[in-house]
């Protein structure tokens, strides 16, 4: 049985959660009660009948941290942010050679005294390639896994998301944070998205990566890179300003 072990990944270069452009920085945040974790680094698409290869990571076993569980805030509409420390950071490639624009995944497993691994969780991301202009434009749904996110607060149990049965005491929330872990192991949104991906490079579309926040920090762009744009599986959370680029792209 696992323990307390969970992360999410957020870009200082970009500014944004759960993506990074080549060139930049991915900083992983990680809290576990155990001493150390292995970290090892999965990108999916079609790799000859599997779904995912994984990529070599230069150091894979870090010092484990219990961080600071975080309250919801009061002047913010009880928002639950986890402020940890930085556990670890990914260098992206610029010449995305060794680490291609696509669809990534962090599987942490932590390790106990003994040195025996136990349990597991995933960290989602995305890798971009901002320059480059591609035929199709793949967002994916990040957004809307933090909406359905009930990942909990100082408190314990369930914390808040948009909606009541995954929220503490069955009262939704109105705001939720986009940085921080998924309250299960973090691959809520995969069954929507690897069979897709990987159709669309074993044929060989022109495709690069999106989240919902690239979009509304560079949703302009859309029309003069890419002739269309393809949301895969469950994405129903979108900011107003990430709706109006879309639109104005048509």
């Amino acid at each position: 049985k696992g323990g307390v072990l969970e992360g999410f990944a957020y870009s200082p270069t970009d500014q944004v959660p759960s993506s990074v452009n080549k060139g930049g920085l991915l900083d992983v945040r990680v809290n576990t009660e155990y001493p150390f974790f292995r970290a090892r680094l999965f990108r999916f698409g079609n790799y000859g009948g599997s779904y995912a290869t994984e990529i070599p990571l230069p150091q894979s076993i870090f010092p484990g941290k219990r961080q600071a569980m975080p309250s919801p805030d009061p002047t913010n509409f009880n928002v639950i942010v986890p402020r940890w420390d930085v556990s670890f950071t990914l260098k992206i490639p610029a010449d995305l050679m060794e680490c291609p624009s696509g669809f990534y995944l962090i599987q942490l497993t932590g390790i106990d005294s003994s040195g025996e691994e136990r349990g597991q969780r995933f960290v989602p991301f995305i890798v971009r390639d901002d320059e480059r202009p591609a035929s199709l434009l793949v967002k994916l749904g990040f957004s809307t896994d933090q909406a359905y996110n009930g990942w909990h607060d100082a408190t314990g149990g369930l914390g808040q998301s948009i909606y009541a049965h995954t929220s503490k005491n069955g009262v939704k929330a109105v705001k939720v944070a986009l940085v921080r872990p998924h309250d299960f192991d973090g691959t809520a949104s995969l069954e929507y998205i690897i069979g897709m991906v990987a159709f669309l490079e074993k044929n060989r579309f022109d495709v690069s990566y999106t989240t919902g926040v690239d979009i509304d920090k560079r949703g302009y762009l859309i029309p003069q890179k890419n002739k269309a744009v393809l949301f895969i599986g469950h994405d129903e959370y979108w900011s107003k300003l990430e709706r109006d680029y879309i639109e104005s792209a048509k």
